[in-house]
């Protein structure tokens, strides 16, 4: 971090990670924005973690610190505003905080939706909803397929998949294939407990892929907002 800073001398800094947040403050002096791609503090209680997450502890202070702070949806950024006290007199932002969507390059939409699987993407994680999907789908009669895993912790991977043998396992894709997997779907289901965004959305409802979503953070309001997909609420 340090050999950037001096080498290319900016004037503003973009930080995507927290973690990398005291780096940055200590090389640089000038102007230091932080882009919350995850809301750390939320996703703790979520998890019911009894203390919180060095993610979180090092979120709150970068957010602190940051001259401008950057979400990719207005109900996280309401969020965040509500936390930190910063509100305005009028309900709406801060000067600091600011709304900035993420955005997905553009693809042809399907002519039709095809009778196929239902389809999730994403880690494996419980945040995720993973666990509630999976124990949904025995009763439906659909086939699914889950594209991802956790390529960090192979272990853990295989006790996901060998609790549920009858999902169709297709690990992590390059976007080609993610695509080309979409296109085959009949749904794509995203059950998060929490979502700072939810691109998973916004890349399936460009092919005109369905969306089922959990009601949560940015998620909800993507899918209102274009009306690619359903609803639904916790449980």
């Amino acid at each position: 971090v340090r050999a950037f800073v001096e080498g290319h001398a900016p004037d503003v800094c973009v930080v995507h990670d927290p973690l990398l947040w005291r780096a940055f403050a200590a090389a640089l002096p000038g102007r230091r924005v932080l882009v919350v791609h995850v809301d750390h503090h939320h996703l703790d209680r979520v998890r019911g973690l009894d203390a919180p997450s060095r993610s979180s502890v090092e979120l709150g202070q970068a957010m602190e610190e940051a001259d401008r702070v950057v979400v990719p949806s207005l109900a996280v950024a309401k969020r965040i505003a509500e936390r930190q006290a910063g509100t305005t007199a009028n309900g709406g932002l801060p000067r600091w905080l600011m709304v900035a969507r993420f955005g997905v390059d553009e693809a042809e939409p399907r002519a039709q939706v095809p009778a196929g699987p239902v389809l999730y993407l994403g880690r494996l994680d419980r945040a995720k909803g993973t666990d509630a999907l999976l124990e949904a789908m025995r009763g439906v009669g659909a086939p699914l397929v889950v594209a991802g895993g956790l390529p960090h912790n192979p272990r853990a991977e295989s006790t996901w998949r060998d609790r549920w043998p009858d999902v169709q396992w297709r690990g992590w894709l390059e976007p080609e294939a993610r695509d080309a997997l979409m296109r085959q779907a009949s749904m794509v289901v995203m059950p998060s407990k929490e979502e700072t965004l939810g691109l998973v959305a916004l890349e399936a409802m460009r092919l005109g892929v369905p969306v089922v979503a959990r009601d949560v953070g940015g998620l909800g309001e993507l899918v209102r907002a274009t009306g690619g997909g359903v609803l639904v609420g916790p449980g």
